[in-house]
């Protein structure tokens, strides 16, 4: 019963160990993407047009029921 204690204890620190060096490897690629994709100077978004797209809610709601009604169908 010992022995199998000791391995399993083993096993999980590995475990615990990949998972660290996993996350860790995770953290620096976000850091890497955020340092090249991410312009510091520009952090506000400002708007370029005046137009804006007219909301038609009845094209949203014939959308919502056509997806309503095709999931009630496949049941």
């Amino acid at each position: 019963m010992d022995l199998f204690t000791i391995i399993i204890i083993i096993v999980f620190i590995f475990i615990i160990k990949y998972l660290i060096d996993t996350i860790n490897s995770l953290s620096k690629e976000i850091r890497e993407i955020k340092e090249k994709c991410i312009i510091e100077k520009n952090t506000t978004f400002e708007k370029k047009t005046n137009m804006s797209l007219p909301i038609n809610t009845n094209d949203i709601i014939k959308g919502i029921t056509y997806f309503k009604n095709y999931v009630d169908e496949k049941k």
